[in-house]
């Protein structure tokens, strides 16, 4: 019998895909490879399905310098990726964009001696660069707005966010500040069937406005202000409710600070027996740690400060239509009262700047934190003054942390007279106790708090005169601490007279209260104009803060596009 002509074939250890196989013959650093892929090559390569996280691991791998002596092959595919991208149709288009956006996430973060110059020669090269990327642009702002389907438009956002997120150092971000993608994007925005599809719009969107913006007129920051569009901006404000409810369980489940339900196992644990508790061993939870988080809650503190001035939103988060349960974290004493109803939001607010004051009390002190925490609160009061709004609340708690922190800055002034910006701090405290004296009538619920108000007052009157002394607040007409040392002395000269007639000079808490009501008859009180003002937010004072943030938001970018 003649022999078969067909030969059997040893079956491979490992199955790989065949586009796997075809990434390694585009990038296999071979003199005896051909220069040029064929388009037979090409159209397989762009109807199979992508595999993003294979093409990322093979150009990772190359450092720098290789991916540069790789330039016929990275501008071929660039190039060719670009042409199916054009032509549209099948599924081609939809498996360029995934290759593309793994191929820009796997080499623009990159370290290149020269990075605008590095990347242009991987892309295109000098004298192709200008041509080929304003097409490449040009064509992705097609596929955003008119897309065959929210699928593939979501796709060419998620390029434009990988090479936004890469190449934010670079200039290769002048291409679409060139090319205004703000109509495309938002049309894809308001065209999206669920507010997950726009995290990532809206993210590229504040990538796009943050882009040198202080060194020149940035067209997505004025298109920004001047938008008006309400569908689009209620599914922007959806998502980042949403947003923020998941990064806010995250935390929870972090730090979750609930008291733990009785079991065998937590009592075993408790006596040191956790090892021979029944049931699988709980996941251990990461940690964050203790700078980072407040880093990161200074950085919420800015975004508290801008909803707070602006007067449409203080109004809505001081009234009574914003109640809803709040969950604070309770993880360090000293605990404010525990509230367990539905509450206006801005009691919320305020007991968070209370604990932020109290449990970052130390003689390194961080002056832009206190600055914050007490500025936020001034601009509520100073709301609730103008507009009178009777606001029920733990006051006494608020004063008691004011002036807690006026007893500590004042027997630790040594380590922090020297401190950058704390004259700012120093004065916003004061001038929120003055106006709180001033014009508490207005927005503390009852005449018993204000009388609580005026007794602290009188209580650390000894405290007040030194705190003047020491940081020579007198001779700064930026605060009024004349008010706080006037109230002072009018009751000290009230409660002396009054123990002078008296056999006992020891007056009990209620005779002091009955002498702070006697004394509203006879007591004046002298502020200074414009208590109730403040320094509105500006940008540009903010510069390297804002910087951080948007490096930090480029980072965060990188993963939302992870493969």
């Amino acid at each position: 019998m003649e022999a078969s002509p067909l030969t059997q074939q040893a079956r491979p250890e490992v199955f790989q895909q065949k586009i796997v196989h075809l990434y390694e013959a585009l990038f296999k650093d071979d003199v005896d490879a051909e220069p040029e892929k064929s388009e037979g090559f090409w159209l397989e390569f762009f109807l199979l399905k992508s595999d993003g996280a294979s093409l990322q691991k093979i150009l990772t791998d190359l450092s720098p310098d290789e991916l540069i002596s790789l330039q016929p092959q990275t501008r071929q595919l660039f190039a060719r990726a670009v042409q199916f991208l054009k032509k549209g149709g099948g599924v081609a288009d939809l498996h360029a964009l995934e290759t593309l956006t793994a191929f820009f996430a796997a080499i623009l973060p990159n370290k290149y001696t020269n990075p605008s110059s590095d990347i242009i020669a991987i892309l295109a090269g000098l004298d192709q660069i200008d041509a080929i990327f304003t097409d490449f642009v040009g064509t992705l702002d097609g596929i955003i707005r008119n897309g065959k389907c929210l699928e593939v438009r979501q796709k060419a956002i998620e390029v434009v966010l990988s090479i936004t997120s890469g190449a934010y150092q670079t200039g290769l971000l002048t291409y679409f500040i060139q090319r205004d993608l703000f109509p495309s994007i938002m049309k894809f925005i308001q065209d999206s069937d669920s507010s997950s599809r726009v995290t990532q719009p809206f993210t590229l969107l504040g990538l796009l406005a943050n882009y040198n913006k202080f060194e020149f007129q940035n067209p997505y920051q004025l298109r920004l202000n001047d938008f008006v569009n309400e569908a689009a901006i209620q599914k922007v404000i959806r998502c980042i409710g949403q947003t923020c409810q998941r990064l806010r369980g995250q935390y929870v489940e972090i730090l979750e600070d609930l008291p733990e339900g009785w079991s065998i196992a937590a009592t075993l644990n408790m006596i040191g027996l956790g090892a021979i508790a029944p049931g699988a061993k709980a996941k251990k939870k990461p940690t964050y740690d203790p700078e980072v988080a407040k880093q990161m809650f200074m950085q919420l503190l800015m975004v508290f400060r801008l909803l707070i001035e602006d007067q449409v939103l203080c109004k809505r988060i001081c009234s009574e239509e914003s109640k809803v349960p709040v969950r604070l974290c309770r993880q360090r004493q000293p605990f404010l009262p525990l509230v367990r109803n539905e509450r206006i939001l801005a009691t919320a607010v305020l007991d968070t700047m209370i604990d932020g004051i109290n449990h970052n009390l130390r003689r390194r002190l961080d002056v832009s934190l206190y600055t914050l925490c007490v500025g936020i609160m001034l601009r509520i009061v100073s709301y609730l003054s103008r507009s009178r709004t009777r606001l029920q609340y733990h006051w006494s708690e608020l004063f008691r942390s004011l002036l807690s922190l006026i007893r500590f800055l004042t027997s630790y002034a040594s380590d922090f007279r020297s401190l950058s910006h704390m004259d700012t701090l120093l004065d916003l405290i004061v001038n929120l106790l003055a106006l709180s004296l001033s014009a508490g009538e207005g927005f503390l619920p009852t005449p018993a708090a204000y009388d609580d108000l005026f007794y602290k007052v009188v209580e650390s009157g000894d405290v007040l005169v030194r705190f003047r002394d020491t940081y020579s607040l007198g001779s700064r007409p930026s605060n009024s601490i004349g008010t706080l040392i006037s109230v002072n002395a009018h009751y000290k000269s009230m409660l002396d007279s009054g123990g002078a007639s008296s056999r006992n000079r020891h007056l009990t808490s209620s005779q002091v209260a009955e002498v702070i009501k006697q004394g509203y008859e006879t007591l004046s009180i002298q502020a200074k104009e414009g208590l109730d003002g403040w320094e509105r937010y500006r940008e540009a004072d903010e510069r390297i803060l804002l910087k951080k943030m948007a490096r930090a938001t480029v980072d965060d970018a990188k993963v939302l596009v992870e493969v």
